[in-house]
């Protein structure tokens, strides 16, 4: 540890298992036979060309069948890997932990599809979003996709900034517990030990077959629409049991 610290402070490079051992204390001898580093390529961060300006893209896609399971978390990652096997010249912030820049659109629960989920992403150089977009369909799982792709100014909008609305179609076989919510009666619950109506985020609601209901929920200044707690109120269970 101590060589390690003086390492660290002077500044040196602690070269690659398979080019030298540095006494860790693995007792793997020179490391070139573990699996784990046979054909580890050494990997430069390069600058981009000087002069190549960045342009901002917006991307439309759907989670759907298997990966309707993923967390947030999960998805912006796989979209990442995605990119970076497509190729596509993705910016970088500044500073001393560069992270792409690519957001996304507010999360949907674990377990629910999406149809038109959003990112944005800042790249270098023109790009020919036809071509972007097939190569990145072709590198995604089963299960999620990209449908649309375009060019956006720089000054638009966050995706989270302007997406107040969201719409679900429920399919169910459980009946609705509670009629107040096609009422105009306050749904009131607890959150975080404060008092809240959900009537303020629930835009529109209606039945459009025995076994699914449109919901349309929105955002208020004052508090987010969460979709577990409104379909507990209407359906009288957890969003896993629907």
């Amino acid at each position: 540890m101590i060589e390690q610290y003086r390492t660290a402070i002077s500044g040196q490079l602690t070269p690659p298992c398979d080019r030298a051992c540095s006494q860790c204390g693995l007792n793997c001898g020179a490391g070139l036979d573990l699996p784990l580093i046979k054909g580890l390529k050494e990997v430069k961060i390069v600058s981009p060309p000087k002069g190549q300006h960045k342009i901002k893209v917006r991307a439309c896609f759907s989670k759907t069948g298997v990966l309707r399971d993923l967390s947030h978390l999960e998805l912006s990652h796989l979209i990442l890997r995605a990119l970076r096997r497509a190729g596509v010249k993705v910016a970088y912030s500044q500073g001393f932990n560069p992270a792409p820049l690519v957001s996304f659109s507010p999360p949907l629960s674990v377990g629910v599809q999406g149809l038109n989920e959003y990112f944005d992403m800042e790249v270098f150089g023109q790009i020919d979003i036809k071509l972007t977009m097939q190569s990145l369909n072709n590198t995604l799982p089963e299960g999620v996709q990209i449908s649309e792709m375009a060019l956006i100014p720089f000054n638009s909008p966050s995706l989270t900034g302007f997406i107040r609305r969201y719409d679900y179609l429920i399919n169910t076989n459980r009946p609705i517990e509670n009629a107040k919510v096609f009422s105009e009666h306050e749904l009131t619950i607890y959150r975080d030990s404060k008092e809240i109506d959900l009537r303020a985020n629930i835009y529109e609601l209606k039945k459009v077959s025995e076994s699914s209901v449109h919901l349309s929920l929105i955002d208020r200044d004052s508090q987010r629409a969460r979709l577990a707690e409104i379909l507990k109120v209407i359906f009288g269970c957890e969003l896993s049991d629907i």
